[in-house]
């Protein structure tokens, strides 16, 4: 036998209840919610305005004293390659000027004592007078050796030094006369069978040189003379008088005019040389082999020649060696380039003297060290100099960062006030700076209009902002946590006592861009609606009744859609709906369909607390019907510029509507369809079926050509609160007359019935007691509704149908329509 609760059983409820709400209302004012710290990156929050201007402006004077320095080490650095160049280029030309000027006055002697016996200056005046005429131009250079070679008898007429004496050379002999005296000396005299100027060394060579250059006049190869010297001789071709002067253009050869050139004063130049501390000069021919330097270029032997290969002082061989391997062979190199050798580092300057026929090499080398020693000085003064700017530069900058973020510290605290909407408590200073001044100023301003703006910003909005934040502010669960954990009481305080305005998202926006801030277009997402309609509330209630009761109301319900992340919209004074919404990336544990039951109940706690306390001495309750339906619809942002607010747009939006008005038809107060209830969120609440109802399709979901679902009505959630044994089994007693009443709702489990006479039995069964659930309870709609739609199938017979008992069954739904009616008079 069943028990079912008494009128003083209720009653018992009822004053529980009661207590219940007024001990969760003094817990809700003992009790404030805590915001869960945000999530902190890596960086996040690292730095201040003040450190970050300290630290950008001590970068900037660091970074233009650097780049200052920089300048001044790659300007300093520049110049003096530049200037070593030019001292390079300089003393090279000075070495060459210096030569030029030594070997110009034996070619202009060699030239003019051929041009002299070309026209016949000289082929025919006596001894005596070759004898001055050559003592002259010997005198004038101070050559080595000058003379006249010929090929006729008199083959040859030289001057040499030091002791002044003209020599002759014959085909059998030669010998010497005194210049002065004009006597042959006896110790010159030279007899041999045979002398022929035309096949000796230096007339071979000569014209040889000539020949191959088609010129009249070439420098000779260096040699070691029996005098001691290395001597360079200069030789110019010499033509028969008559036929030269004769204009006809014909050169008959007669001999050569021959001028030895000493090198000992150019190896003495050459040695004289200094270049800074460690640099030195080689001048070398382009075989290889050195004339003499500024270094120790001496061979053991003093009649060998020494190779640059060879050079031992400075390391010179192995230096040559160097540059000939990196380039193949020296002729290879380029006029200026640096290179290493044995550790150390070089600056070489190579340069080709030429005069006449006659190229020498000339090596100027300098170590690289030397030069730079002025840049590493320059570099030293440049760097103190930045390094004290660059001091001074912080402690500027840190008074700057001081007065420039002291009044953005006090900005930061008010801001944080007007995040957390407390308006009442922003502190407004002044400034001795224009804008910061006007800055605050404005916030004022600003301040005064959000204070009374905020009322009327829909929770859509403050919703999307706290999305937009990654806010992090929620337990596993989706719903804020207060200070003892107890959630589900906070709210159901919160709504009890209308808490007032809403306070919108805690976090704060962060890497978002504004123009990017409720974006219009819909997205497809999973939903859950809840519609709310106070069916008598405009018809039934006084318009100050409406006033007091529409803030209350509305009040709760925003707490709630704040508690839950949904969106709020108010349709008329009687009529609301929530939007709860979930994507991808959230992170509750509870789906939407669970929250939003739990949200109705909560709600209609709020309801029956409303009826119980506030109302009017008439009796007169608020008629609240509460429809549920989830699936996916299309939400987001629709409008315009100047306008736009949020919408939900599919099947579960009429849904929603359509379960208010049948839970209005059915005296039921929270109605849901089969999406909300589904196997996950079922058992989490006591309900029971009321009818099978053709829907509206869901959006964007295959096969929902028919909708027919099942309509529960929602009682409270499925849990037993501890509390006295007594109560504690009554409540267990209800619940199982909410499961008793589930077996009278045949069309959820037609599978179990094997044929259609257990189901026919079945139906027989149910429907006595139905009848007899019935008589006890003759103000149910549902169960008299489900009662006549069971008898019909009962009185048909299943033996006369066509179809199977269970397919007519299944088949079976209801529909709600608006009708029109016509009355006549």
């Amino acid at each position: 036998m069943k028990v079912y609760p008494t009128q003083s059983e209720d009653l018992r409820k009822s004053t529980a209840s009661s207590i219940e709400f007024q001990r969760e209302d003094d817990h809700l004012m003992s009790t404030k919610n805590v915001i869960k710290e945000k999530n902190k990156s890596i960086c996040s929050g690292c730095f201040s305005v003040k450190v970050a201007i300290v630290f950008l402006v001590a970068c900037l004077v660091i970074a233009c004293a650097f780049f200052v320095w920089l300048a001044s080490f790659f300007g300093a650095r520049n110049a003096l390659g530049d200037m070593t160049t030019r001292l390079m280029h300089t003393f090279g030309d000075f070495v060459f000027a210096e030569m030029d000027a030594y070997f110009n006055p034996f070619i202009q002697v060699g030239q003019e004592v051929a041009y002299d016996y070309n026209i016949g200056l000289v082929s025919n005046i006596s001894l005596e007078m070759i004898s001055k005429y050559l003592m002259k131009k010997h005198l004038l250079v101070n050559s080595f050796g000058l003379g006249l070679y010929m090929t006729e008898e008199l083959k040859g007429v030289v001057l040499n030094p030091p002791n002044s004496t003209l020599s002759f050379n014959t085909q059998i002999g030669s010998y010497s006369i005194n210049s002065t005296t004009n006597t042959i000396i006896p110790s010159t005299i030279r007899h041999y069978s045979f002398f022929n100027s035309t096949q000796q060394s230096f007339w071979t060579a000569s014209f040889k040189l000539m020949d191959s250059l088609g010129r009249d006049s070439v420098f000779g190869t260096p040699y070691y003379s029996l005098s001691g010297a290395y001597t360079l001789y200069y030789s110019a071709k010499i033509f028969d008088p008559i036929l030269y002067a004769s204009g006809l253009g014909v050169k008959k050869v007669l001999g050569i005019v021959k001028v030895n050139i000493s090198l000992q004063a150019v190896q003495e130049f050459l040695k004289r040389l200094h270049l800074m501390n460690t640099g030195y000069v080689i001048v070398a021919e382009t075989n290889d082999l050195v004339i003499g330097g500024s270094i120790n270029t001496t061979a053991i032997n003093p009649a060998s020649r020494v190779s640059v290969f060879e050079l031992q002082d400075r390391n010179a061989g192995a230096l040559m060696k160097q540059i000939a391997e990196n380039y193949k062979n020296l002729s290879n190199t380029p006029t200026s380039f640096k290179i290493s050798s044995m550790g150390v580092a070089y600056t070489i300057f190579i340069d080709l003297y030429t005069i006449e026929n006659m190229a020498w090499n000339l090596f100027i080398v300098v170590e690289t060290g030397e030069i730079e020693e002025s840049i590493n000085i320059s570099t030293g003064i440049t760097v103190g100099v930045a390094v004290a700017v660059a001091i001074v530069g912080i402690f500027a900058a840190v008074l700057i960062g001081h007065v420039t973020t002291s009044p953005l510290s006090h900005l930061e605290e008010e801001f944080m006030k007007i995040k957390l909407m407390e308006f009442d408590k922003v502190n407004f200073i002044s400034s001795t700076f224009k804008e910061v001044d006007n800055i605050f100023l404005y916030l004022r301003e600003m301040t005064v209009w959000l204070n009374e703006i905020k009322s009327f910003v829909p929770e859509s909005v403050f919703l999307q902002l706290q999305n937009l934040t990654g806010e992090n502010g929620r337990n596993a669960t989706g719903y804020e946590v207060d200070e003892t954990g107890s959630n589900a009481s906070a709210s159901n305080n919160q709504m009890m006592h209308s808490v007032g305005s809403s306070n919108h998202s805690k976090q704060q926006l962060k890497n978002t861009d504004a123009n990017s801030l409720f974006k219009i277009g819909l997205s497809l997402k999973n939903c859950s609606i809840i519609r709310i309609h106070l069916t008598n509330f405009t018809k039934d209630f006084t318009g100050e009744e409406i006033t007091h009761l529409f803030s209350k109301i509305s009040s709760g319900l925003s707490s709630v859609s704040k508690t839950i992340q949904a969106n709020f919209q108010v349709l008329s004074v009687d009529e609301y709906q929530i939007t709860i919404t979930s994507d991808s990336s959230d992170t509750r544990i509870k789906s939407v369909s669970q929250v939003a039951l739990e949200s109705s109940l909560k709600f209609l706690k709020l309801i029956a607390n409303i009826n119980g306390t506030t109302l009017n001495n008439r009796g007169v309750r608020i008629n609240c019907c509460i429809g549920v339906s989830s699936g996916k619809s299309l939400c987001g942002n629709l409008g315009s510029s100047s306008f736009r607010s949020f919408f939900a747009v599919g099947g579960a939006i009429e849904n929603a509507k359509t379960l208010t008005i049948l839970a209005n038809e059915f005296k039921c107060q929270l109605l849901a369809d089969s999406k909300t209830l589904n196997e996950n969120t079922l058992p989490l609440f006591v309900v029971r079926p009321v009818s099978r109802l053709l829907l509206e399709p869901y959006q964007h979901e295959q096969n929902e050509s028919m909708n027919v679902s099942n309509i529960y009505e929602v009682i409270k959630e499925n849990n037993v609160e501890k509390d006295e044994w007594m109560y504690e089994l009554q409540q267990k007693e209800s619940n199982e007359k909410y499961k008793e009443y589930c077996t009278f709702f045949l069309f959820d489990r037609l599978e179990q019935f094997g044929n259609d006479d257990d189901l026919y039995e079945a139906l027989t069964l149910t429907c006595e007691k139905l009848s007899s659930y019935i008589e006890n309870n003759i103000d149910d709609r549902a169960a008299i509704k489900l009662w006549e739609v069971l008898k019909y199938f009962l009185k048909q017979g299943y033996r006369e149908c066509e179809e199977p008992l269970d397919q007519l069954l299944s088949k079976f739904h209801s529909t709600l329509h608006y009708t029109l009616r016509n009355n006549f008079p």
